[in-house]
């Protein structure tokens, strides 16, 4: 679909460039070529201030078991956080945005999904939506001189106790990016 579209504009653009070049020169004025370019079309990310941009990026659990990923988008920040096991034929994935009061330091949610994987062969996973409209809280602490960002999800199918999580990578690491693809092809 996008391709269509991306040829619809280009035609669009062509011929409107033909258009004024045509009435440019019926005009009088110095004729110009003008060359055709390629407009790559991207979601506009709205800015996001600095108390949000300090939760972006990968962190790890302190037992190495799950990974929190944080993405800043605006005034808000996507999360994913994903239970694999050690070979990613199933994982647990909790995906929801959190908005964060500056007063606490404490990012809260209440659209959490959690969703089960289970690969069916190589590339292919079943998916089970375990619920929809999960709460929960993330603390930033600092503990033993380490700043820790601290899960606790309100839901019956979340981890008893608090997760807690340091910050690991500014960028999604070689298996962050396993599991996202994996998640992004199996929608």
């Amino acid at each position: 679909m996008f391709r269509k579209n991306y040829k619809a504009v280009l035609v669009f653009l062509m011929g409107l460039m033909l258009f004024t070049s045509a009435c440019s020169v019926s005009s009088g004025e110095e004729e110009t070529t003008m060359e055709a370019t390629t407009v790559e079309t991207t979601e506009a990310i709205p800015k996001s201030p600095v108390e949000i941009l300090k939760f972006a990026g990968e962190y790890r659990d302190t037992n190495d078991s799950s990974i929190m990923y944080m993405k800043a988008y605006g005034d808000y920040l996507d999360i994913k956080i994903i239970f694999p096991n050690e070979n990613n034929s199933y994982f647990n994935l909790w995906e929801m945005r959190a908005s964060l009061d500056r007063q606490t330091n404490v990012l809260s949610y209440n659209n959490a999904t959690k969703t089960t994987y289970t690969m069916v062969n190589d590339k292919t996973y079943n998916k089970t939506v375990v619920y929809v409209g999960g709460s929960g809280t993330i603390r930033n602490e600092i503990q033993n001189d380490v700043n820790m960002c601290i899960w606790h999800g309100d839901m019956a199918g979340d981890k008893k106790r608090d997760v807690k999580y340091v910050y690991a990578f500014s960028n999604p690491s070689p298996l962050l990016n396993d599991l996202l693809t994996i998640i992004d092809n199996n929608q």
